[in-house]
């Protein structure tokens, strides 16, 4: 992505300029990111739910669901086991897949799922989940027992990026369309509709002008110790 045509790129919180597989992102945009934690209908479960332990309460048992994504998956049981998602050796991927099949083969885990768990959660049917904020601030438009947290032990950050492939035939307006999204006015509408978390600074008073509740809203503007 060319920066004479990327003068937004400025925009970018600080702290995802710089990723592991693109330094100083010269070849991916991060689009939109969110929270990976904990969802909950209370009325299904009685209580409010705050750790990784809470999944594995017998109460529970067959209404449990876990991401099948790997990383989403097993990244916050890693946590919760005292190993880091950003340096995974074998040793602590292999620990967290063994505890997960040993709930598993219990029969507490109800399912795997990608973002097909709603309807579930939404009817009791699953009582606590791994879910994705926007998810749940959408449905929790319809349901008020339904609740997100991120777990004592830690959650994950994902990053959708926005990539431009080596065959386009129109790069330069493939980098107008990024520079477009990158433009603060712009890119909260777009935050409005998915309720998804920005990737761009200072967008509390952006978000305010469309609605107050968004940037009022710790899941979608979520304060910097979360």
């Amino acid at each position: 992505i060319r920066e004479s045509r990327w003068h937004n790129k400025k925009n970018l919180q600080p702290g995802l300029l710089n990723a592991n597989i693109d330094p100083g992102r010269k070849f991916t945009a991060p689009y939109m990111s969110g929270m990976v934690g904990i969802a909950y209908n209370k009325a299904a479960t009685g209580r409010d739910i705050t750790k990784i332990d809470d999944l594995w309460d017998p109460a529970f048992k067959g209404r449990v669901s876990l991401l099948s994504d790997v990383q989403d998956g097993l990244g916050m049981i890693m946590q919760w086991q005292g190993n880091s998602v950003e340096d995974p050796t074998t040793e602590s991927i292999t620990k967290a897949v063994d505890f997960i099949r040993e709930q598993k083969d219990k029969g507490q885990i109800r399912r795997f799922t990608g973002n097909d768990y709603a309807d579930d959660l939404a009817a009791g049917n699953i009582a606590v989940a791994q879910a994705y904020s926007g998810d749940v601030v959408q449905l929790q438009a319809d349901n008020p027992d339904l609740q997100f947290i991120v777990p004592e032990s830690g959650g994950d950050w994902f990053i959708d990026t926005m990539v431009i492939p080596y065959t386009t035939q129109n790069q330069k307006g493939a980098e107008a369309w990024i520079d477009y999204v990158y433009d603060r006015a712009n890119y909260a509408k777009l935050i409005a509709f998915t309720q998804f978390v920005p990737v761009l600074s200072d967008m509390t008073d952006e978000l305010a002008k469309i609605d107050p509740k968004l940037a009022g809203n710790p899941l979608i503007n979520p304060p910097a110790d979360i």
